[in-house]
């Protein structure tokens, strides 16, 4: 019996994984449902796993549930972008400046290194390409794991999922060459041991880019506060 529910735990983790990378990749559009016995059928799973690993994204806010529709992808609003960015420059600010108190030299060389590669990806990127996503989670990430912040680590990571979400409409039309300034000022101030000034170059950066994401937004799509993006 034992064995039985590790076997269906591994395979519940299986399909969330696979459904959670496919919502974030874009292959699951906002709005799109999700019915445990299609997907069952197309993973080649039983609906239980089905079942366990939708409930798991709902309680991450990545899908919800809508009456009479059953399980679909997140749609944010406006307003749910403004919250998510704002609660972001909370959070990562706070990071910066606990992470600029711990950085050592071995630490500075990571972040540079983290800075470079998401330069290179940018500057030769499609937009919408996800090396860039990847490359950017790594450079904002570096400072969560260096604030020594077990609870500001875990809060950026229940946010991440999102922010790649509502960050979407942005994403798939830019390539993040803007951020790589943005990104080297942050260094910059490190390197010079400016705590403060690392601070305000962060803030500088996520203010850009949520007001860049809002009109997105609100430009291309023609939304309204609570209209779904």
């Amino acid at each position: 019996m034992a064995s039985q529910g590790v076997d269906r735990a591994t395979l519940t983790e299986r399909v969330y994984t696979t459904l959670r990378l496919e919502v974030l990749n874009g292959l699951r559009a906002p709005g799109a449902r999700l019915n445990e016995k299609e997907l069952a059928a197309q993973l080649g799973v039983s609906p239980t796993p089905v079942r366990e690993a939708l409930n798991k994204l709902r309680s991450e806010g990545i899908v919800q549930y809508r009456p009479w529709l059953g399980t679909v992808v997140m749609e944010f609003g406006v307003e749910d972008v403004l919250h998510l960015s704002d609660i972001r420059l909370y959070l990562e600010c706070l990071a910066v400046r606990e992470a600029s108190a711990r950085l050592d030299a071995a630490g500075l060389h990571e972040l540079e290194r983290c800075a470079a590669a998401y330069a290179s990806a940018a500057a030769a990127a499609v937009p919408g390409d996800p090396s860039v996503a990847e490359a950017n989670a790594a450079f904002h990430g570096f400072f969560a794991q260096w604030s020594g912040n077990r609870w500001l680590q875990q809060m950026l990571i229940s946010l991440e999922g999102l922010l790649v979400l509502a960050r979407r409409p942005l994403s798939v039309h830019r390539t993040g060459a803007d951020s790589i300034p943005e990104h080297a000022a942050i260094v910059s101030a490190l390197q010079a041991l400016d705590s403060d000034g690392a601070e305000a170059a962060m803030r500088s950066h996520l203010v850009r880019v949520r007001d860049a994401l809002l009109t997105e937004v609100g430009g291309r799509f023609g939304l309204t506060d609570s209209a779904p993006i």
